[in-house]
């Protein structure tokens, strides 16, 4: 209050030292420019547009100082940035005076100018006739300008996205992502697909504690670098990972996971960095295909985890760029534990570790006669500090690989969606493999496969009995489980022809006239001897 009432008692400056305030921090931004730093420019030209317009403005640039030195406070960011829009708004129903875009034009270059007409073109049709004609000719004139040297990437403008703002924005739904009702398909419409990771990580980062430790512009960065990676599949892309992060944390929240396994936040750091990360430039063909064609990767990581170690190898290439290093916090001793808890967990998402995933915790489980979140305390061995990490890993494997086929785990219109993905991603390609001559991969031809029997056989087989066995320590998986009976009886009515197969095309036509019917028996014993296969 101080600030602000300091600065609306204060004059404005002359127009020589404006002048001269403008040249000296004109260079400071071109400076920070050519270090590739466009959004401490950004900042730069907002200061200059403070002191070339009213006093208004310059109460503005008071308020996002403030917002910048409190960076990790969300609630207190969105309130800044509410009563700078509401200031900006105000300013421009006013009225700028043409000296003032003149000046701005002239001196400060494109960004500065891009904000005044950013916010004027939201008010533009409560403004004047003369105000806008005005508008038109600055943004030709701006046009015609040649400051290329100041023009921002698409992918920087992308990051001035304040996610901070964005958390306030959609709070309502964000609270609710764990919930039933939750249909991440229409959120991700909602807030735009090239936004969702980045703010519900970022979200979920904050929710534990994270965000007091992180530098937020470096996350920001990274965030929607890795979201930019995933690529355009229909069932791996960046959906898939943001959905896997809701899981994880349900898990952390709802089942209270870091209480029970007493996990420090290194441990839950990497948990949720996993998840982020465990598909990233997933090329939408599994490991079958890659070693059968002998592709590129198959041969750089010798036929073994192909997928799964070249996730993990591309994701940290990208922390290797300080722009992108959210690691650099970290200690040499936290960032060795880190990459090894993360190479473990996302390794347990190759689906030929299953069997031997499922054996191991069902042994651990029965040894320590842990049922429905009884004796649980004492599965970790924690005699030293690496039996301690060694028994945390072999769980949050388990829960990291259950969260990677947690598709059955949702309300039935999510999960069938999600069923559809995976079923025209195999399919597109099945279509490769013939044509290239290669061995069909399982569930991949499009003309044998019977939809509703495969997805009845993948709950029953897979899903339900494995998370049936995580309940035994974290009972609040129980409503997950009871989503999969659900989504077994919405299969079968498919199957019995009382409800048509989902309909969701992704670049492949879904044959819903297959003669050929797989026997449920016929089924798991094909799902049990195909476990080297690559969902």
């Amino acid at each position: 209050k101080k600030i602000i009432k300091k600065n609306m008692e204060t004059s404005g400056k002359r127009k020589s030292d404006t002048q001269m305030f403008l040249k000296q921090h004109n260079t400071e931004a071109r400076s920070s420019l050519r270090k590739n730093s466009q959004i401490e420019a950004m900042g730069f030209y907002k200061e200059l547009m403070s002191n070339v317009l009213s006093n208004t403005v310059r109460v503005i640039n008071c308020l996002n100082e403030i917002k910048t030195k409190n960076k990790a406070d969300i609630k207190l960011c969105a309130e800044v940035n509410w009563a700078i829009k509401k200031l900006v708004k105000s300013k421009m129903e006013e009225g700028f005076d043409s000296a003032d875009w003149e000046l701005a034009l002239k001196e400060n270059g494109k960004e500065a100018v891009d904000w005044m007409i950013e916010y004027s073109n939201k008010v533009g049709e409560k403004r004047g006739s003369a105000d806008l004609s005005m508008l038109k000719e600055i943004e030709r004139k701006r046009r015609a300008s040649q400051l290329s040297s100041f023009q921002l990437t698409k992918q920087s403008s992308v990051h001035l996205r304040d996610l901070a703002d964005m958390c306030v924005e959609y709070k309502e739904d964000l609270d609710k992502i764990c919930d039933d009702s939750f249909n991440i398909f229409d959120f991700a419409q909602k807030v735009g697909k090239e936004n969702l990771l980045p703010l519900i990580s970022f979200h979920i980062f904050n929710k534990n504690g994270l965000l007091d430790i992180l530098d937020a512009e470096i996350l920001r960065n990274f965030l929607y670098k890795i979201e930019k990676g995933y690529k355009n599949n229909p069932y791996h892309n960046s959906i898939h990972a943001t959905d896997m992060l809701i899981q994880e944390h349900f898990f952390l929240s709802e089942c209270t996971l870091q209480k029970v396994l007493e996990l420090d936040t290194i441990d839950v750091f990497s948990f949720l960095l996993a998840a982020i990360i465990h598909d990233y430039k997933h090329p939408g063909l599994n490991n079958n295909y890659l070693v059968n064609s002998q592709d590129d990767i198959a041969i750089q990581f010798n036929d073994i985890a192909v997928l799964e170690n070249y996730h993990v190898a591309e994701a940290y290439k990208v922390m290797k760029n300080p722009k992108y290093n959210i690691l650099s916090v970290f200690t040499k001793e936290e960032n060795r534990l880190i990459r090894k808890r993360i190479i473990g967990l996302v390794l347990a998402t190759d689906m030929t570790k299953h069997a031997s995933q499922t054996a191991t915790l069902k042994g651990m489980l029965d040894s320590k006669q842990v049922e429905n979140g009884e004796n649980v305390v004492t599965i970790i061995d924690k005699t030293t500090d690496v039996t301690s990490f060694e028994g945390k890993q072999i769980i949050l494997n388990c829960l990291l690989h259950g969260a990677d086929v947690s598709n059955p785990t949702k309300a039935p219109k999510v999960a069938q969606n999600w069923a559809m993905r995976i079923l025209n991603e195999c399919w597109m390609q099945g279509d490769k493999e013939k044509a290239e001559n290669l061995p069909i991969s399982f569930l991949c031809d499009r003309n044998s496969v019977d939809v509703p029997s495969s997805q009845i056989g993948f709950i029953k087989g897979i899903t339900l009995p494995f998370f049936a066995m995580l309940r035994r320590i974290l009972p609040g998986i129980s409503k997950l489980t009871k989503n999969c009976s659900e989504n077994i009886k919405e299969w079968e009515k498919v199957k019995e022809g009382k409800a048509p197969i989902p309909n969701i095309d992704f670049q492949g036509t879904i044959n819903r006239s297959s003669q050929q019917q797989f026997s449920y028996p016929y089924l798991m014993q094909v799902i049990i001897s195909n476990l080297t296969t690559q969902f």
